[in-house]
């Protein structure tokens, strides 16, 4: 997990949320106002392609596993 960035002079931190949770915490300068609305949809769509695929990724080293165990039973 990446540490959250932290406000400093002349940046400020907006944080992402869906459902009452954050998903995102973006470091922008404190001059960019609605920012969340221009690159929330952009973030939200990256971080839902990220989990799908870490979903995905897993749920085919499940299968190789069960592969395995079939092919190790069957040559048992």
């Amino acid at each position: 997990m990446v540490p959250e960035p932290s406000a400093t002079p002349g940046r400020a931190v907006t944080r992402l949320t869906r459902n009452e949770r954050t998903t995102a915490a973006v470091s922008h300068s404190g001059a960019v106002p609605g920012i969340e609305s221009q690159i929330g949809p952009a973030v939200r769509l990256g971080l839902d392609n990220e989990r799908l695929q870490a979903e995905l990724f897993a749920q085919l080293e499940a299968l190789r596993a069960s592969r395995a165990r079939i092919v190790q039973a069957a040559d048992g």
